[in-house]
């Protein structure tokens, strides 16, 4: 979800996201705040005033634009409504070298330096960044990488193993063990990626980038 911050006005806070879903939990979240406005919107069209925002906070969003031309455009409007000498955070998967560009149809990863370019050429300077180690995430994928190892190679025949690995596909166990796995290797890793925090950025691929408008 992008957020958008606006101080000494109704709402101090406008949050979009393509998701219905998203939007609905937000919703949830937030429904004791009477000064956050959360709409449905797509960052590269949303039709805000110019200059009407002190702070943009963008998490996830930008990556998630495979069109180039998209991209560019989210970004320039990302810019225009945010208010001179006003500033902007960006956390995308954003590093150092990029080895594989777009891993799916729906992500593109962008190296650092390319986000620091566009924002330049947008009217933006480079200020600041942090790095997120995310040691939960890391962890929760070794684990899933040495439980498919067991699960593949394990000593069972082929034909044994194919039929187990398409009765676990169709087990709502599986869902559930899989579930339950994460959120505790999150659960457990949490106070390490609080404590880490910020990572040199130079070690992790996930960082926060933060730009300041230029004055207009």
């Amino acid at each position: 979800m992008i957020e958008l911050l606006v101080q000494h006005s109704e709402p101090e806070i406008t949050g979009i996201d393509i998701s219905d879903n998203t939007i609905d939990y937000a919703k949830r979240r937030f429904a004791a705040y009477t000064k956050v406005e959360l709409l449905n919107a797509r960052v590269e069209e949303m039709n805000f005033p110019s200059v009407s925002f002190n702070l943009v906070i963008g998490i996830n969003i930008l990556q998630h634009i495979t069109d180039e031309e998209e991209f560019l455009g989210a970004i320039e409007n990302i810019v225009r409504v945010t208010k001179g000498d006003g500033h902007i955070l960006v956390m995308d998967f954003s590093p150092v070298k990029v080895d594989k560009r777009q891993p799916s149809p729906y992500v593109v990863y962008r190296s650092r330096q390319e986000y620091i370019d566009t924002f330049d050429n947008g009217g933006c300077k480079f200020i600041s960044e942090f790095g997120l180690p995310r040691i939960g995430v890391r962890l929760y994928r070794g684990v899933s990488k040495v439980g498919g190892f067991i699960r593949l190679f394990g000593f069972q025949s082929k034909q044994h193993r194919e039929v187990s690995l398409t009765n676990e596909a169709n087990s709502p166990w599986s869902s559930r063990v899989g579930d339950f796995v994460r959120n505790l290797v999150l659960k457990f890793a949490r106070p390490l990626d609080y404590f880490l925090a910020p990572f040199p950025s130079r070690y992790t691929d996930m960082r926060i980038l933060i730009f300041q408008v230029s004055s207009r």
